[in-house]
């Protein structure tokens, strides 16, 4: 009772507010016993043209208007007249502008000039209704009309030649030398190049691409033992991630598995979570679950992401969240991203002062990066040693890999430590397995995890018959 007062006490003084649009609504979430106000902007609408004053080469692009502290945000499709609309944004935070193709590949980063010499603003205050025009200038995209925007000064990105592009955009959202120490931000942007971490494939601008980095934030402890790398997020939704999977077949060709995991926060009540991405990559795809007798099924994917225990998503009502597709086209491209769409609910009150329970949908973007994959090759000699061969990644590139041993119904009964590919050979513990000859094994070759049990690449040798019967005499 003393809560609902609380909340009628709260909504009674917001009314005294003066409202600068008429479309501003007030938003209450309740934790516990505490209630939080927070504000939402109605609308925010805008219009997006080439530097030659063309808007409708943009139509089905989306722009991603994304919070500068939690890296949440905000997706928006452009319509043929280069339109676009945000909706329920909420206010009294920092933003910037991602564009992308209709394929989800990014393609341009807000700039906005500032007068510190050798430095550029990203971030930006927005306010109920329009925003001022933005001009594509290829890889960056700026206000027409900036001063009447404002501008967050709390974070600048080097732009040492004074061109208005990012250093670290300037090659196009390659690997690059081009970090600035000077502005340094260890939280969204750790290398200061302009590129945010969650979209960035060098996040300490060490030369290494993130995805087989083990200190991709060099921080000095490996991703493995820290959650503060790019596949963690504060806020609503805790961590995203992705993982590639490439499977040889007997006839010498390969299937190719995505799958993609989220773990929501476990206070957070979760309408649906679905994944928006590049067609080129998902559309064709099949689903792939574990029956309840632990065979696999198919289904058809229609972008959710489940937390049922039979999706690859851990446990049943863990709040981790995932599916698993096997692609029917080909691998991603460079730039190609992947968006989660979360839908959430929350209890409001009404104009009586009632509580009733609204949604609310948001977005978190992430990059799919891609490499070049080869296979990997395992073989057992007379002696039962085990050896490898192949080159999985690309460069013979430092990758792990462990040995599978399956009985004759395909059932997992041994699995080898995980070997550095610097160990090239092991002794099969033969006194440890059924003197059987029906069994079967692969190994198989993982990039260094970042996150526990999720690999982005992993690659898997064909399955080989194995006898290990006692002879006969």
């Amino acid at each position: 009772m003393m809560i609902a007062k609380f909340k009628l006490y709260i909504l009674l003084l917001a009314t005294l507010i003066p409202i600068q649009c008429g479309d501003e609504v007030r938003r209450f979430i309740e934790k516990e016993d505490l209630t939080v106000e927070l504000g939402l902007i109605g609308s925010i609408t805008g219009y997006i043209q080439t530097t030659f004053g063309s808007g409708g080469e943009f139509a089905n692009w989306k722009l991603f208007l994304m919070q500068k502290s939690t890296n949440k945000g905000y997706l928006a499709q452009i319509n043929a007249l280069g339109e676009f609309s945000f909706s329920n944004v909420e206010d009294e935070k920092s933003y910037t502008l991602y564009l992308f193709n209709p394929d989800y590949q990014i393609a341009s980063a807000l700039s906005l000039k500032t007068d510190h010499a050798g430095a550029i603003e990203r971030y930006f205050n927005p306010k109920p209704g329009r925003l001022p025009y933005l001009i594509i200038k290829g890889q960056t995209m700026t206000f027409n009309q900036p001063n009447e925007l404002s501008v967050d000064d709390s974070y600048l990105v080097s732009d040492v030649d004074d061109n208005a592009v990012p250093d670290g955009v300037a090659p196009f959202w390659s690997l690059t030398d081009k970090a600035s120490i000077e502005f340094l931000n260890t939280q969204f942007d750790r290398d200061g190049d302009g590129i945010t971490n969650i979209f960035d494939n060098d996040d300490d601008n060490d030369l290494i691409a993130d995805l087989i980095d083990e200190d991709s934030n060099d921080d000095g402890i490996k991703d493995l033992y820290a959650a503060s790398h790019d596949h963690y997020y504060p806020g609503d939704i805790e961590m995203f991630n992705s993982g590639i999977e490439r499977h040889e077949q007997a006839d010498g060709t390969f299937i190719h598995y995505l799958t993609m995991r989220a773990r929501a926060a476990n206070d957070l009540s979760v309408k649906s979570i679905k994944i928006l991405g590049p067609e080129s990559v998902l559309s064709g795809g099949v689903g792939i679950n574990t029956n309840p007798d632990g065979t696999q099924g198919e289904f058809r994917w229609e972008g959710d992401l489940f937390d049922d225990g039979t999706h690859f998503d851990m446990a049943t009502g863990d709040s981790v969240y995932a599916a698993k597709l096997r692609l029917a086209n080909f691998l991603p491209r460079r730039f190609h991203c992947i968006f989660l769409e979360l839908a959430s609910e929350y209890t409001d009150l009404d104009e009586e002062g009632e509580n009733v329970v609204k949604q609310h949908t948001s977005y978190y973007g992430r990059g799919i990066h891609t490499t070049e994959l080869g296979n990997i090759t395992a073989s057992i000699d007379d002696n039962n040693l085990v050896s490898i061969s192949g080159e999985p990644f690309p460069e013979a590139l430092a990758y792990e890999w462990t040995l599978l041993i399956y009985d004759a119904n395909g059932r997992t009964i041994y699995e080898s430590q995980t070997l550095p590919s610097s160990t090239i050979s092991l002794q099969l513990p033969t006194q440890a397995l059924p003197q059987a000859s029906d069994l079967s094994y692969k190994v198989v070759a993982s990039t260094f995890q970042r996150t526990a049990g999720y690999p982005e690449y992993s690659v898997h040798s064909i399955s080989n018959s194995l006898d290990l019967s006692v002879p006969t005499e």
